[in-house]
Formats: structure tokens, sequence, C-alpha cells
């Protein structure tokens, strides 16, 4: 019995809405890979995508921890959200179901353990903005903005998450900066620019 208390003190991070099938990928992923320490849960649809990396990266340059798993997920066929969407008129909206979780640390931290780092976010803003866009875009330098939507569908908050990792993985591969924008949420746009961090 000691031994389980402890596991469970050690081993499982519960949150107040664990119910959310959000909270359950995180702590089954927190489970799996014994990761330990404090948990937060961010709710608001899209702009809450923007916020969990925002969180992450001011509070790893404010010195307040080292690593962190930030993610989200959707499920796009789950009765309540299909209903939301007819209900304000946005049955057109392609959903699409996704999941996207990465581990955000400083470089230092990254060159302790020997990790492979694929890029460098620069800057996360979440400002006000007058008007909804169309979800997330990726803008390369001398390109116009891609959108995500028409591949991935619209993962609500999880769509952030995507954006910065599809462009980590584009970044580190040609070495492109790239900036991530959110404009899904209303009176909001969530930005990021993200750079290839030289070996």
């Amino acid at each position: 019995r000691e031994k389980l208390n402890d596991l469970l003190l050690t081993h499982l991070r519960p949150t107040l809405y664990l119910a959310q099938q959000t909270q359950l990928l995180a702590g089954n992923i927190s489970i799996v890979h014994k990761v330990t320490g404090g948990s937060r849960t961010f709710k608001g649809e899209e702009v809450a995508g923007v916020q969990i990396v925002e969180n992450a990266v001011e509070r790893i340059r404010a010195g307040q921890g080292e690593l962190f798993l930030v993610g989200a997920a959707c499920n796009a066929a789950r009765p309540d959200l299909l209903l939301i969407r007819e209900l304000n008129g946005q049955a057109d909206l392609p959903l699409g179901s996704m999941g996207a979780f990465m581990v955000i640390e400083s470089a230092e931290y990254a060159r302790k353990r020997g990790a492979k780092v694929y890029a460098k976010i620069r800057d996360v803003d979440l400002v006000t903005s007058g008007k909804k866009g169309s979800g997330v875009t990726l803008k390369m330098p001398k390109e116009a903005e891609r959108e995500l939507a028409p591949l991935f569908g619209h993962g609500m908050e999880a769509q952030f998450p995507l954006g910065i990792a599809l462009a980590a993985l584009l970044s580190s591969k040609d070495g492109t900066l790239i900036e991530v924008r959110d404009r899904s949420a209303a009176n909001a746009l969530g930005k990021a620019v993200v750079e290839r961090v030289e070996a």
C-alpha cells in the first residue's frame, strides 16, 4: 500500500479537468513517461493552444522551469462538438481529429540530456485582434501564408501546437524562419516565430 501511495504521488499529476480528452491524453503520456511535477490546465478552445506554448516559453525564460511537456488534442467526431458547430452556424467548418504534444525546454537543459533540438521558439504572443480568420497558418519568408485546415481540418486547441511542431520540423530541415499564426479565436491572434538552431 505504501508503494502504491508513493507511485500515486510521484507518477500521476491529477488536474481539475481530468475528464477532458486532452487531459486524459496528457495524463496517459505523463504516466507512461514517468513525468512528475506541476500540471496546468488551459481552457478556452483555440486560445488555450496558444496559451500553453506561451506559458511554457515564458516560464523557461523566467527560470521557473527547464522542461515542459505541452500539447492538446481534439476529437472532431464528438457529438457535442458537432452539435455546437451546427447551432453556431459553423457546420461547414472542416473539423479534424488531431493530437499534438511536444517537449519545450531550455537550450542548456537539452544539451545536458543530449536531446535532438529541432528548432527554437523565438517569440510567442497572444494579442487582441478585431477579426476572426480561418485558423492556423504557416508563413515562410517570400512565400504566401499556408493554411493548415485544408490539410488537417480545424483542430480547436490542438491546432496551434500542431503548427509549432510542423514549423519546428520544417525549419530544422531547410533553415527557414517560420511564423505560426492562429486567427481562429474571436478577438485574439496567436503568433509564434520558430527558427532553426545551428548544431
